[in-house]
């Protein structure tokens, strides 16, 4: 979901872009292939390094210092 919302947002950042400089605009449906085969291709990558890469070894390790509340919640 966090991948798809900063995709729109990167999108919107570009289209801005085009419309403040006029003179480096390119054609919208060579834009809006790019923007697909990008998406595809991010979400294939994605798919395919969760799939084959052992989770466990890149999981977060944390020390917790601490008795108390919080430190019993983190835990």
């Amino acid at each position: 979901m966090r991948v798809c919302v900063s995709f729109a947002l990167a999108a919107a950042v570009i289209i801005s872009i085009y419309y403040l400089f006029p003179k480096y605009q390119i054609a919208r449906s060579v834009f809006i292939y790019a923007l697909v085969f990008a998406f595809l291709g991010m979400m294939l990558s994605r798919y395919f390094f969760y799939r084959y890469v052992s989770l466990n070894k890149i999981l977060r390790r944390i020390l917790v210092l601490g008795a108390g509340n919080k430190a019993a919640e983190v835990s």
